[in-house]
C-alpha cells in the first residue's frame, strides 16, 4: 500500500514561454499576468493497496481511495476558447503518436501499416513487445467456476465540494454547486463492472441579467433547481445572498469526521454479460423472449426531493445562454488551428473490420420521494402553482437489436397534488385544484409505455393494429378530485402551453395547437394513449370565495386518444359510467346515475376549409331527469356570473396586477410571458338524449311547480 498526497494542485490557461503563473507573486500588477486560472488550488489524496491474491485464489485485487476537499471551476467564454484550442493541438498529438508504427503495442497477430510516404512494397512491419505473450496473465486472471465471484478492481473517490461558474461576455453567468459527493467504480472477475454516485446537496443559481433581456420584469428567486437546503428556498433569496455554503459550513458538514451524504441520489450503474436474477421480471422476459442479448446495463437509482423554480422568462434565457455557448464553441473548434504535421498512416488489423453485432438491455429503476415544481408568474416573479408528486417510481427497458430498437417504460406516482399559494382570497377547501380523492388508495396513476416493434408485440390494448401503430401508451388513475375555477384553469392552461412549452421549444407559442406541430414534427405512425379511471369528482364552485358548489361524480371514466400521423389529425372517445350530480347541501340534481358517451373527432391543420377544420363533439347521454329546485337554479346562474365569466382568478391580491398592460400598443401580458392574443375556434356540438325530463321544484324536491319530458332529443 502507499499513499499520495498533492497540495495546491491548478490548473491555468497561459503561455509556457511566459511561466508568468510561476511568477504572478513578484508581479507589481495584475495586468502583468496573462495566465488565467481554471480550476482553483486542490488538495488531493489518495490511498492505493494492492494484495497479489486472496483465500487461495490465483487473482490480484487493487483498491484506491482519494479525498478531493474542495474544486472550484471558473469559464468565461475567452477561457473555452483557449481551453479548446490546446484541447485540439494536443489531440492531434496524441492521435499522431498512437499511430506511430515504431510505438504501437501488438498483441501478437500482424499489423498492417500502410504509409504514404513509403513504398508500397513495404506493407508488413514485424514488432515485438514485452506483452505480446498474453495468454499466461490471461489464465492467472481467470477463476475456476467453483469460486465465488470477487471485486479485482475498486476506486473510489469522494469530493466534500465542487462549484462550477460560466460566464459570456457581460459577465453573466450561471453556477452549479454540488456538495458531499462520493463516486466509486468496481470490476470483478467475472467481466461485471459497476459504478456507484452518491449526492448530498445541489443547487443552481441564475446570474443572468433578466431585467435587461425581460424589459424590466422583476426576478425574485434565482434558484432556478436545487435539493433539500438548509432553509427555505425563498429565504436564501432575501437580499440577494444565496449564501448556502456558508449555511453548510455552520453545520459542519466539511467537517472530516462528517460521513459522506447519499441525501439527494444514490445512483448504481451496472454492466455484465448476463441478466442479474434480480432483474429478471415479468417486463424483461417480454423484451428477452424476442431478442438474445449479449449485453445488460442496470441502473439502480433512488432521489429524494428535487426542487424546480420555474420562470419563463428564466427558462428562455438559459436556454438562449446554452445555444450562445454552445455556438460558441462550435465556432471555435471550426477555426483553422496549426496542427503538427505528421505523415498519413492508414492501420489495418486482420480481423477487426466486421465484429459481432451488439445486442444491449438497459434497464433503468428509479425511485424519487418527492418532485416539487413551482411555477412562477412572468410578470411579477411569485409563485401561480405549486406542482408536488410523491412516491414516484420509473421502470424503463431500452433494447438496441441494431436497426431495431423498442422502449418499455412503467411510470407509478403514488401521490399528485395540484395548488395555489395560500391566500384569504379563496376558500381554504379549493386551494387544491388537483388530487386524489379523499379516503382512496395511495397510488394516484399508473402510466405503461411503449414504443418499438418488439413493445407493440406486448400491447394488450383492444382494437390496435399492431403493424401500423408505432406507439402506445396505457394510463391508470385512481378516484380524482378537481376543483374547477374557470379563470384559474384558463391560467393554468395558458402557463402550461406559452410558460412551460413556448419555453422549451424557445418561442412563444400563439396556441396549443403551434406549440403541438413543433413538438410532433417527427411523427411517423399511430399512436394510441388510453386513459382509465376509477372514479372522478369535479367540484365547480359558485365563487373562488363561496362555500356553495356543484359536486359531479363519475363512477368509471375511459378515454381512448388516436393521434393520427397527419398534422393536427386526432380522434378521442370518452365513456362515463354511474354519473351522478349533486350540491354542497347533499340534494342530488340526477334523479338516477347516467352513462355519458363523448367521441370528438380533431381535423388536420391543412384543411382546404374552416369548416373542414372545424372540431366535432358527439354526446349521447342515456335516460336523465334532472330535479332542480329554486336554491339550485339561483345557485346555477351565480355559478355563471361569478365563476364562469368571471375574469378574476384570485391568485393576486390586486387584480389590475395579475396581467400587464403596455400603453403604447394596448396589449396584455399574461403569467405565462406572452402576448395575450384570442384565437377563434369552431365547434360543432350535437347532443342526443334518449329520454329527457326536467322538473323545477319549489323549495325541495317533494313540492315540484312543473315537469318537461321528450324523448330521442337531439341539440
Amino acid at each position: 500500500n502507499c499513499t499520495l498526497k498533492m497540495e495546491n494542485l491548478s490548473f491555468v490557461i497561459a503561455k509556457a514561454s511566459d511561466k508568468d503563473w510561476i511568477n504572478s507573486k513578484f508581479a507589481a500588477g495584475t495586468s502583468l499576468i496573462s495566465s488565467e486560472t481554471i480550476i482553483g488550488p486542490i488538495t488531493l489524496s489518495l490511498n492505493l493497496g494492492i494484495e497479489n491474491g486472496t483465500s487461495g485464489k490465483n487473482v490480484a485485487r487493487k483498491c484506491m481511495f482519494g479525498i478531493l476537499p474542495a474544486i472550484n471551476l471558473n469559464l468565461s467564454l475567452s477561457q473555452i476558447a483557449r481551453t479548446l484550442s490546446v484541447v485540439t493541438v494536443w489531440k492531434e498529438v496524441i492521435d499522431s503518436v498512437a499511430s506511430d508504427p515504431d510505438l504501437l503495442i501488438s498483441d501478437g497477430n500482424d499489423i498492417q501499416i500502410t504509409n504514404e510516404e513509403k513504398d508500397s512494397t513495404d506493407k508488413l512491419i514485424p514488432v515485438l513487445t514485452p506483452i505480446s505473450e498474453k495468454h499466461p496473465i490471461e489464465e492467472e486472471e481467470r477463476l475456476d467456476e467453483k469460486y465465488d465471484i470477487i471485486d479485482r478492481f475498486h476506486f473510489s473517490i469522494s469530493l466534500q465540494k465542487l462549484s462550477m461558474k460560466i460566464s459570456n461576455e457581460d459577465e453573466e453567468s450561471v453556477e452549479a454547486h454540488l456538495v458531499s459527493a462520493t463516486a466509486s467504480c468496481t470490476q470483478r472477475s467475472d467481466g461485471s463492472s459497476s459504478i456507484r454516485v452518491l449526492m448530498g446537496w445541489f443547487w443552481i443559481l441564475d446570474r443572468l441579467n433578466h431585467e435587461l433581456r425581460a424589459k424590466g420584469f422583476p426576478r425574485r428567486q434565482r434558484l432556478v433547481a436545487h435539493s433539500f437546503l438548509p432553509r427555505t428556498a425563498s429565504s436564501f433569496a432575501k437580499h440577494d445572498k444565496y449564501d448556502i455554503m456558508e449555511e453548510l459550513e455552520k453545520r459542519g458538514i466539511f467537517e472530516s469526521h462528517h460521513p459522506p451524504s447519499g441525501s439527494l441520489a444514490d445512483v448504481t450503474i451496472t454492466k455484465s454479460s448476463t441478466l442479474n436474477t434480480c432483474c429478471n421480471t415479468a417486463e424483461t422476459s417480454v423484451i428477452c423472449s424476442h431478442s438474445d442479448f449479449t449485453e445488460f446495463t442496470n441502473v439502480d437509482a433512488k432521489f429524494s426531493t428535487l426542487f424546480i423554480q420555474w420562470n419563463p422568462y428564466a427558462i428562455r434565457n438559459l436556454l438562449d445562454f446554452k445555444d450562445e455557448l454552445a455556438g460558441f464553441i462550435a465556432k471555435v473548434v471550426s477555426l483553422p488551428i496549426q496542427r503538427p504535421s505528421v505523415p498519413s498512416r492508414t492501420i489495418e488489423k486482420p480481423g477487426t473490420r466486421c465484429s459481432a453485432e451488439t445486442k444491449s438491455l438497459l434497464i433503468v429503476n428509479a425511485e424519487m420521494e418527492a418532485f416539487e415544481v413551482c411555477l412562477n408568474s412572468a410578470n411579477d416573479d411569485l409563485p401561480l402553482f405549486e406542482m408536488i408528486m410523491v412516491d414516484s417510481k420509473v421502470k424503463l427497458h431500452l433494447s438496441n437489436t441494431g436497426a431495431d430498437s423498442s422502449l418499455l417504460a412503467y411510470v407509478c406516482v403514488g401521490d399528485f397534488r395540484l395548488e395555489i399559494p395560500s391566500n384569504d382570497l379563496v376558500l381554504k377547501d379549493y386551494h387544491t385544484l388537483l388530487r386524489l380523492s379523499p379516503n382512496q388508495s395511495s397510488s394516484l396513476l399508473s402510466i405503461e409505455y411503449g414504443k418499438g416493434p418488439i413493445t407493440m408485440q406486448s400491447c394488450d390494448l383492444e382494437g390496435v393494429v399492431k403493424e401500423t401503430t408505432d406507439s402506445f401508451m396505457k394510463v391508470c388513475l385512481s378516484p380524482m378530485r378537481f376543483v374547477h375555477v374557470q379563470a384559474q384553469v384558463l391560467t393554468l392552461v395558458e402557463y402550461v402551453t406559452e410558460g412551460v412549452l413556448g419555453a422549451m421549444t424557445a418561442s412563444v407559442a400563439s396556441s396549443a395547437a403551434q406549440v403541438a406541430r413543433e413538438l410532433n414534427k417527427a411523427a411517423e405512425g399511430e399512436k394510441i394513449f388510453h386513459v382509465i379511471a376509477s372514479g372522478f369528482d369535479f367540484v365547480l364552485p359558485q365563487a373562488a370565495y363561496s362555500p356553495n358548489h356543484f359536486l359531479l361524480h363519475s363512477g368509471n371514466l375511459s378515454i381512448r386518444f388516436t393521434s393520427f400521423p397527419t398534422l393536427g389529425h386526432g380522434a378521442a372517445t370518452l365513456r362515463l359510467k354511474d354519473v351522478t350530480m349533486g350540491c354542497n347541501l347533499g340534494e342530488n340534481l340526477i334523479e338516477t346515475p347516467i352513462c355519458m358517451d363523448i367521441d370528438v373527432k380533431l381535423a388536420p391543420h391543412d384543411a382546404p376549409t374552416e369548416d373542414e377544420k372545424a372540431t366535432r363533439v358527439d354526446i349521447s347521454i342515456s335516460r336523465t331527469a334532472f330535479l332542480l329546485t329554486r336554491q339550485q337554479y339561483c345557485q346555477l346562474r351565480n355559478t355563471l356570473e361569478h365563476n364562469i365569466s368571471h375574469l378574476n382568478t384570485y391568485l393576486r391580491e390586486d387584480y389590475n396586477e395579475s396581467v400587464t398592460s403596455n400603453r403604447s400598443t394596448s396589449t396584455r401580458r399574461t403569467h405565462g410571458g406572452a402576448e395575450e392574443i384570442l384565437i377563434e375556434k369552431r365547434i360543432y356540438l350535437n347532443i342526443r338524449f334518449k329520454d329527457l325530463c326536467l322538473e323545477l321544484c319549489n323549495e325541495n324536491i317533494s313540492d315540484p311547480i312543473i315537469s318537461m319530458a321528450a324523448v330521442e332529443t337531439s341539440i
